[in-house]
């Protein structure tokens, strides 16, 4: 019978603690309560035992046959059915069976050391749990500060480009002032001399702006260098955070198996 309620895990706090609550009141008639309250005062509360052993003495055929969920029924529930119509009987049986104080006390030792185990395991539980809270948070703010650097590093890359093509547009640029320089000085040679004054204007003008342009692209160019080191930073930050997220979710794969 033991090795029954224990296959399917129902400890006897599962239907037992009715009988013992209610001393029996909750199904058996009136005046058959009377009679077993007599005999609790006269001879002690062991005496519930024997009728819980009775009950279950008496059904252990239809025990043996149930799975979980009807035999949790029953065990609330029908216990009384083979008593229904011959009540004494109940106290009848109760009274042939004999408690050995000894094994009783020892018996309750050993409830009491299982309940301590247990209390310790559920608290080592709830432990767990909480840890498990405490990772799945330090996850989800990893996957927030994954995020915030994915949008960082997508914001940056942008401004690359942007520095890339400006950096292209003002070389165009330069090397059309090149042409234009180049095209001035060859007619500076067949100018006449009067315009030749002008031409040198234009000229210094010209060199004016291909100065200014030299070096805002030189400063362009420090841009890019500043980018360029700067993503590659972030792609450190987003690699640290990709190997400490997954540890992460390794410890919480471990402790969830642990809970299993």
């Amino acid at each position: 019978m033991n090795k029954h309620f224990e296959a399917h895990r129902i400890r006897s706090n599962t239907y037992a603690y009715q009988w013992f609550s209610t001393l029996f009141t909750f199904k058996i008639p009136t005046d058959i309560v009377f009679r077993i309250y007599d005999i609790i005062l006269s001879e002690g509360l062991e005496t519930l035992l024997r009728f819980s052993l009775a009950l279950i003495q008496k059904n252990q055929a239809t025990i043996l046959s149930l799975e979980f969920d009807d035999l949790v029924h029953y065990l609330k529930n029908d216990l009384l059915e083979p008593y229904k119509d011959n009540a004494n009987q109940l106290i009848k049986d109760a009274f042939q069976i004999q408690i050995v104080s000894k094994r009783l006390d020892r018996l309750a030792k050993d409830f009491q050391v299982e309940s301590a185990r247990a209390n310790n395991e559920a608290e080592a539980i709830e432990a767990l749990k909480r840890q498990n809270k405490s990772l799945a948070d330090s996850i989800k703010q990893l996957d927030n500060n994954y995020s915030d650097l994915d949008k960082e590093h997508t914001q940056v890359a942008s401004e690359l480009i942007t520095a890339k093509m400006d950096i292209a547009r003002i070389h165009d640029e330069n090397e059309a002032l090149h042409q234009q320089s180049n095209d001035l000085k060859k007619a500076l040679e067949t100018l006449p001399a009067e315009v030749e004054t002008r031409v040198k204007e234009e000229m210094e003008i010209l060199y004016t702006k291909n100065a200014a342009l030299v070096e805002r692209n030189s400063a362009l160019e420090d841009q890019l260098a500043y980018m360029e080191n700067m993503i590659i930073e972030i792609k450190v930050k987003y690699a640290e955070s990709e190997s400490e997220r997954e540890g992460l979710r390794q410890r919480l794969t471990d402790l969830k198996r642990l809970m299993g």
